[in-house]
């Protein structure tokens, strides 16, 4: 049986094979799903590639997938030398140590620039610590690689601290940092920022017992995250420092104004607890509002926010976006329903939110503002359902019922004017022909 052939026979078996009988031997091999070992695959995937005389086919799948006795075959046996680099940088990635070590051997260079997320960008050590690959690292290290290299503005151990909650990349942390790399000359300073911006809370707290600094650019990446774990670590550590002059940063200012309008609500709940003003100068409740983000909305007229700022800016958007929810919590809170003669109700009703409609007259808002302008508006805009609720609520001005019909006869809302005929009003101009008649 073939398969029984000790690998030593590979160069017999590649004279006597044809490509055909190697690729059918193979899916066999597959379909009937016999007992025979990833090796013996490999080798008759091999046989095809080599048969077929692609050697740099053969040579860029077994660096690929690491089998070891192909590699090292091909090496002797290639026509053109194989790229080495090439192995070294899959071996560094896939943390395949000996395959590194043939790669080394065979001229691979610990210190050229490999392909890598294809561009030819990365040296090996920067390669093996972003994928984790700590029996690589060690390797390297021990064969003389520059623990310090920068490329593409970054050393090795600003790639292990890349990828958030992850123990190999931890490990590679270590080892880098036992081999002497210095963090405070690390390409970008991004040391702590990169493990704060991947919510990497164990690598951030061994990054700050080392003595590695706190600067707004880590805070700034621990305010996106989704969760306050990592924030709150820094914030804590900072302690006094975080005061006037950082507090009132654009780094804050935009984490703030992230936090309510994507509803990072623990975010916000921290930085409220540090001092921050609910009345920053972003206008935070305007932007939760504008995003119906509830929660945020309620977090920060909890802390203090100013119902009324802007003449109830608030109070206003959450009626015209038809936020119901939001619409209460600011009521609540003791926004004016009146203001502005009673804007908020007519704006919800012009857009037709019903439910909106409602929390507002429960609160008191004047149905009859402007000669029933609220019910003009939303005959306008063909809101049918706004409408009906509107002349359920209260009895509506004779004006104000002639004006709705009007509005709603000139921008052809049919039903609409059924509605109202139904309810007892026509318009002016109907009125003035059966007049004549």
């Amino acid at each position: 049986m073939l398969l029984d052939l000790p690998s030593e026979l590979f160069s017999t078996i590649v004279r006597t094979l044809d490509l055909t009988t190697a690729q059918k031997l193979r899916a066999c091999c597959r379909s009937l799903k016999l007992s025979i070992t990833k090796e013996d695959l490999a080798w008759l995937q091999a046989v095809s590639y080599i048969l077929s005389g692609d050697f740099t086919g053969c040579w860029t799948w077994a660096a690929d997938n690491g089998h070891l006795e192909v590699i090292r075959h091909l090496l002797k046996v290639s026509p053109s030398p194989p790229n080495v680099d090439y192995l070294l940088d899959m071996s560094a990635k896939q943390n395949r140590l000996e395959c590194a070590k043939v790669a080394v051997a065979a001229g691979a260079l610990i210190m050229g620039r490999h392909r890598g997320d294809g561009h030819w960008n990365t040296f090996p050590l920067q390669t093996a610590a972003d994928n984790g690959s700590v029996e690589v690292v060690k390797y390297l290290l021990e064969a003389g690689a520059d623990v310090n290299q920068i490329v593409n503005k970054r050393n090795a151990l600003e790639y292990a601290c890349m990828g958030g909650r992850n123990d190999r990349k931890f490990e590679c942390v270590k080892i880098l940092l036992a081999a002497g790399t210095d963090y405070r000359k690390d390409g970008m300073g991004d040391t702590l920022r990169l493990a704060a911006a991947h919510g990497d809370i164990r690598l951030v707290k061994f990054l700050m017992d080392i003595g590695v600094e706190i600067k707004m650019d880590v805070i700034y990446a621990a305010g996106h995250l989704e969760d306050g774990d990592v924030l709150g670590t820094l914030l804590d550590a900072m302690g006094d420092r975080f005061g006037k002059k950082e507090k009132d940063s654009g780094e804050i200012r935009i984490v703030l104004s992230n936090a309510c309008c994507f509803g990072r609500t623990e975010i916000l709940k921290i930085l409220l607890k540090w001092g921050i003003d609910p009345n920053h100068e972003e206008r935070l409740l305007k932007l939760a509002v504008e995003r119906g983000q509830t929660e945020a909305v309620n977090i920060l007229l909890d802390a203090g926010a100013d119902v009324h700022a802007n003449n109830e800016e608030a109070l206003m958007i959450a009626s015209g976006q038809g936020f119901a929810n939001i619409v209460q919590l600011l009521i609540n809170a003791g926004a004016d329903v009146h203001i502005q003669s009673d804007e908020a109700l007519k704006l919800a009703a012009e857009k037709g939110h019903a439910g909106t409609v409602q929390t507002l007259l429960s609160a008191g808002a004047d149905i009859h503002s402007g000669e029933d302008e609220a019910l003009c508006r939303a005959a306008r805009k063909g809101k049918l359902d706004v409408v009906k609720d509107l002349l359920q609520a209260s009895p509506i001005t004779s004006v104000g019922g002639e004006n709705a019909v009007e509005v709603a006869a000139y921008a052809g809302h049919v039903e609409v004017v059924k509605v109202l005929a139904a309810a007892g009003f026509v318009g002016r101009s109907s009125r003035r022909t059966r007049r004549r008649r």
